[in-house]
């Protein structure tokens, strides 16, 4: 599994990853993980300390309004089963979701199955979140830049302003990504 430099560092930096039991090979902008850390990425466990990295930055009064409970992060099954993925990103669905961070059935499907794009995607969703709720510097700066998002289209993608150049790891839906891959494909624009 090969993760980007700056997910990477923002993994270990909350201690999600622990790089002490191994060497990553480092490609150019990107991080291959051993098969071990890969294991735990996909069964939900460094997603489940992210979240409770994520959570121990916030004001302990907005934890408690929000009443996340991160003692069900701690309880993650270390096992790559399907039930014990199965049970680690149901918690780890209801947690994000207390923090605005919701994720389409199709979207968890793919992710309980174990599809890494899928999973780093919402990595990414929840390293935004920090960003906005915690501040840093490089996130002022992005947030001056980007124009506000659009309301979304309710179970479904707004073809008319899809963009077919837009990567498939930020798309935010399956079938965003279907569509957005076909168009690419097939040099197609997403109304025909």
């Amino acid at each position: 599994m090969e993760l980007e430099l700056d997910i990477f560092q923002k993994l270990v930096n909350a201690n999600a990853i622990d790089i002490a039991d191994f060497q990553p090979e480092t490609m150019s902008d990107s991080i291959v993980l051993d098969r071990d850390t890969a294991t735990q990425f996909e069964n939900g466990v460094v997603v489940a300390r992210y979240i409770e990295y994520v959570v121990s930055m916030m004001d302990r009064e907005w934890v408690s309004e929000t009443n996340i409970d991160t003692s069900s992060l701690r309880q993650m099954k270390q096992d790559n089963g399907s039930s014990a993925k199965y049970f680690n990103w149901n918690i780890i669905f209801k947690e994000a979701s207390k923090l605005g961070i919701t994720v389409d059935s199709d979207s968890k499907e793919l992710i309980i199955a174990g599809d890494p794009v899928m999973i780093i995607d919402l990595v990414k969703r929840v390293a935004e979140y920090i960003e906005e709720k915690v501040g840093s510097p490089r996130a002022e700066k992005q947030t001056k830049k980007t124009p506000a998002r659009k309301k979304k289209v309710k179970e479904g993608v707004d073809i008319l302003s899809m963009d077919p150049n837009k990567k498939p790891s930020k798309c935010e839906s399956s079938l965003e990504i279907i569509l957005n891959t076909l168009c690419r494909n097939f040099k197609m624009k997403p109304k025909q």
